[in-house]
């Protein structure tokens, strides 16, 4: 592994940074200190990062003085940053020789992953998915093409420009999931947004899989674009049922047991002529079902395909905590610090929304103001970390059973990182578990729906 490495450009860098202290801009978009080789460079580098965030000016002097401070085991003399200094190219190319450092850290990661893939797959009783997981590393492996994470003002500009032209025009903006809950998605500007990773969280019984299904199928209804989802705790048949119940309003309980009227069958037969309406055109758009996958690496593996095959843009995951991640992890909580992490680089990379369920702490139930708050979060902080919004259900009912707010459901917007925090009102059908607008009434209707039930995910 020692040819994976080029020190002489990570001096460059260095060098280019203490000339000019303003390209240590340029550097940070392209660079972290776990990008060096070299130890030493790497926390030289990890302090120029803090000097400038604190507005100091890094100098020869100063940055000997303060790699000493924030790294005591650390030498680095002043007359070895100035020979750095004094044999650096221009300032001007520091984006070059940065671009160098990554590269060889590519290379340097990628001959790891795969010497440790070697081991992991020979030994393994599992060996697919063990790839599986290979691939979502390497993956995550940052491109050489590192001119591809910055893009033209005016091309930017031209783009945003049409979509504002389209949303005053009142259509749907192409990158959200609109929730179908008007509401809702005024609080979310819009709905749920492409490259992002969201929270739903809830008690137990709240209704966020019903939620969550919903979402999906109005994805399918509203803007013909198709959803997966993994669910985790429940069979595919069970989140059928729901899904039939919900969109066709059948008491679920009738479904489950079979006990419908004619009238509840009449229902159901325009509904599937709806379902069935030429389930194999790869044209259309489709909801995809996976009640047996709970890896996450199998997990990101499937999702890609989804995303190629059948241009996925909307995933559901039910739920988070019942994530499986193979490998060496402290706690559970650092477990799922890394799944949290690898579905948010997954949405973002892959242009989706990632939507993923998570149980609330018990210590709601115990204190008298029972409504969600992020600390209830089990393993909050991870999670909370990696999403862009954490979002929650609340229902008074269920904990009051003389509440004067029976049938209406609170959504909160707990964390929004583009969006404001705040809460809304919708209808709640129980027998149904369907959400619905509360001032505006129904808007959903059935003009496009398939349902892809016989194609292989």
């Amino acid at each position: 592994m020692s040819n994976y490495k080029d020190s002489d450009s990570e001096r460059a860098v260095i060098g280019c940074v203490l000339l000019n202290n303003e390209v240590i801009e340029n550097a940070i978009e392209i660079l972290t200190p776990s990008d060096f080789y070299e130890n030493k460079h790497q926390r030289i580098f990890a302090t120029m990062q803090k000097m400038y965030e604190n507005n100091e000016p890094i100098e020869c002097l100063s940055l000997s003085k303060r790699t000493l401070d924030c790294y005591p085991d650390t030498n680095v003399s002043e007359e070895e940053l100035q020979q750095m200094q004094d044999s650096s190219p221009a300032p001007s190319s520091i984006e070059f020789y940065a671009q160098r450092v990554v590269r060889e850290f590519s290379r340097r990661e990628a001959h790891r992953l795969l010497d440790l893939a070697k081991k992991e797959v020979h030994d393994s009783e599992d060996p697919m998915s063990k790839i599986s997981e290979l691939i979502s590393r390497l993956e995550g492996i940052r491109s050489e093409a590192m001119d591809q994470t910055v893009y033209d003002f005016k091309n930017l500009f031209i783009q945003r420009m049409e979509v504002l032209e389209k949303k005053c025009d009142g259509e749907i903006e192409p990158n959200i999931v609109s929730t179908g809950l008007n509401d809702l998605d005024k609080l979310l500007n819009g709905g749920l947004r492409f490259q992002h990773f969201d929270v739903l969280a809830a008690r137990p019984a709240m209704g966020k899989t019903s939620l969550a299904v919903q979402w999906a199928v109005n994805a399918v209804l509203r803007q013909k674009m198709s959803s997966l989802i993994f669910s985790i705790e429940m069979s595919k048949e069970d989140v059928m049922d729901k899904m039939i119940s919900n969109e066709v309003k059948i008491p679920y309980h009738k479904i489950s047991s079979g006990d419908m009227e004619k009238e509840d069958w009449e229902n159901m037969i325009m509904f599937s002529e709806k379902v069935l309406n030429d389930p194999n055109d790869p044209s259309k758009a489709g909801i995809f079902v996976d009640d047996v996958t709970k890896d996450l690496h199998r997990m990101i593996a499937i999702i890609r395909r989804c995303v190629r095959k059948y241009d996925v843009k909307f995933v559901v995951i039910d739920y988070l905590q019942l994530i499986s991640i193979n490998g060496k992890f402290g706690t559970r909580d650092e477990q799922l610090g890394y799944a949290v992490n690898m579905l948010a680089y997954t949405a973002k990379t892959l242009n989706i929304n990632i939507l993923a369920l998570s149980q609330l702490n018990r210590g709601v139930e115990s204190r008298e103001e029972k409504r969600p708050s992020l600390s209830d979060l089990r393993e909050s902080g991870n999670i909370e970390q990696a999403a862009w919004r954490v979002l929650s259900i609340y229902r008074d009912e269920y904990y009051n059973p003389h509440s004067q707010e029976k049938g209406i459901a609170e959504i909160g917007v707990l964390k929004g990182k583009i969006s404001n925090t705040g809460k809304v009102q919708v209808y709640f059908n129980k027998e149904c578990t369907r959400f619905s607008n509360l001032a505006y009434g129904e808007t959903v209707s059935y003009t496009h729906l398939t349902l892809p039930t016989n194609r292989e995910v």
